[in-house]
């Protein structure tokens, strides 16, 4: 059993209480947006801890809402779409944040903030984009070196280096970008090859 199965176990192991007192996974999704919301919020205020901890659970509710639906029995189409858009949500939210923080330390490096953030974000959507569509056809190609759980990792190993490196915390926010430019684009060519290979 791999490390994501046995966290997927976990998960409706923990989630089997909230099923008995008819807590619905979309309550679950809802409420991981508003805790990732507040990570955002909160890197923007350049409180980088306390916005790692909102954004870890964010993540932990993200999971709970599909544990919560398989074990509840109430898996649906409509709870998949909600709980994928509020996955965007929360990653703009993120990434908003700390384009907002940026330009309020420093703003002789808005420009360049807006322009990298913008780059990085719509890179992160179209890898989303593109498992999307080719489940619309059929297949799933959940493959490639970035994907949401490890931007996650990604943004958390990110805010870590930023409390600890306070006044380098510009510049780590701008690797942190073109990582995930990187990371996203060569993701998005492993899906489309790999929806290819399984339409073929």
């Amino acid at each position: 059993m791999n490390f994501i199965s046995t966290y997927a176990k976990m998960c409706e192991a923990a989630v089997k209480p909230l099923s008995k007192i008819g807590i619905t996974p979309s309550t679950i999704t809802m409420l991981s947006l508003f805790l990732g919301l507040i990570s955002g919020f909160l890197i923007y205020r350049g409180n980088f801890i306390a916005a790692l901890v909102f954004l870890l659970f964010s993540g932990i509710f993200d999971s709970f809402d599909g544990a919560l639906a398989r074990v509840s029995g109430r898996t649906t189409k409509f709870g998949a779409v909600l709980d994928s858009t509020v996955d965007r949500i929360v990653e703009f939210s993120i990434v908003m944040g700390i384009f907002l923080f940026i330009s309020h330390t420093s703003p002789q490096n808005t420009l360049k903030a807006a322009v990298l953030s913008m780059i990085a974000y719509s890179a992160s959507v179209w890898v989303s984009y593109v498992k999307a569509r080719a489940e619309g056809v059929g297949v799933s190609p959940a493959v490639g070196i970035l994907q949401r759980r490890h931007r996650i990792a990604l943004f958390s190993l990110t805010l870590i280096l930023s409390a600890i490196l306070k006044n380098w915390a510009v510049t780590t926010f701008f690797y942190l970008f073109y990582i995930l430019t990187a990371g996203c684009m060569i993701t998005l060519f492993q899906r489309l090859s790999r929806t290819k290979k399984l339409l073929q």
